[in-house]
């Protein structure tokens, strides 16, 4: 697994084995609006909201080289709903998403919402939020937390 330097790999007291990655606009295909300022080339756009499909495809797959499986994609709703990852198909109606098995990939997309993420401090779990203001009134995170 390769991680881009231009990615975010979270400095926080994580437990062992927890692990978590951000990916930044810099390294994936997408172009225009997606793409990288000042070129508008090379976005990392993962969100199928309007860009190409086959750049959202690549950039999804350069993200897959870099984690132990596919992520479980959501479909965001600005809601508090949260679902069990590892049963995760088919992307569902939810904000947020939590993992007890070991490699499974929780996540979320976010623009000017928040990602929230979450380790139980023995290591035993995972969640990942979408939080947006609507969320957060909902209370989303306290879900998420129920959840996890």
């Amino acid at each position: 697994m390769s991680i881009d330097a231009r990615w975010i790999v979270p400095d926080w007291p994580a437990p062992p084995g927890i692990r978590a990655l951000i990916t930044t606009r810099a390294g994936g295909v997408s172009r225009g609006p997606w793409g990288v300022p000042p070129s508008g080339e090379g976005g990392m756009n993962v969100g199928f909201g309007g860009d190409d499909p086959a750049a959202v495809e690549t950039n999804r797959a350069r993200l897959r080289a870099s984690l132990p499986q596919q992520p479980r994609w959501l479909e965001q709703r600005h809601g508090a709903r949260v679902v069990d990852a590892e049963s995760v198909g088919a992307p569902p109606a939810a904000d947020a998403s939590t993992a007890l098995a070991r490699n499974v990939v929780c996540a979320v997309l976010v623009a000017d919402c928040m990602p929230v993420l979450l380790a139980d401090v023995h290591g035993r779990g995972v969640a990942a939020a979408h939080a947006g203001w609507r969320g957060l009134a909902a209370g989303l995170l306290q879900a998420t937390v129920r959840a996890l």
